[in-house]
């Protein structure tokens, strides 16, 4: 309709759907099964903790429960911020809706529609 500015809501609403797919698979990776824990991004350390205990080698099995404990605050950050990130782009997403239909609205109104 236009060659200037345009907004894809369809595209928008995928990718805040891609966003908090993401969240949810690093947020799944809490073990307790707690959804708050996981929004929260916790429980990489025990999970890392728990798989070290099969490694069968001590060395791994320290570098793992080391990894876990350096990465589960990242994890956490990563998480909060996905979900952050989820929740401005459907808010952002809205105001564009509610733009794009008082825009049509008020081109009915005056051309004489309503």
């Amino acid at each position: 309709m236009t060659n200037g500015f345009g907004v894809d809501l369809s595209a928008l609403q995928s990718l805040e759907d891609s966003v908090r797919a993401a969240v949810s698979q690093l947020s799944d990776m809490n073990p307790w099964g707690f959804e708050a824990a996981g929004k929260q991004g916790a429980g990489l350390a025990t999970e890392c903790s728990d798989a070290a205990n099969d490694c069968g080698d001590p060395n791994l099995e320290a570098a793992l429960c080391e990894f876990g404990g350096r990465w589960e605050l990242g994890l956490r950050t990563l998480v909060q911020d996905g979900l952050t990130a989820a929740d401005l782009i459907a808010e952002v997403r809205a105001e564009y809706q509610t733009l794009d239909d008082n825009t049509a609205l008020e081109v009915l109104r005056i051309v004489g529609g309503l």
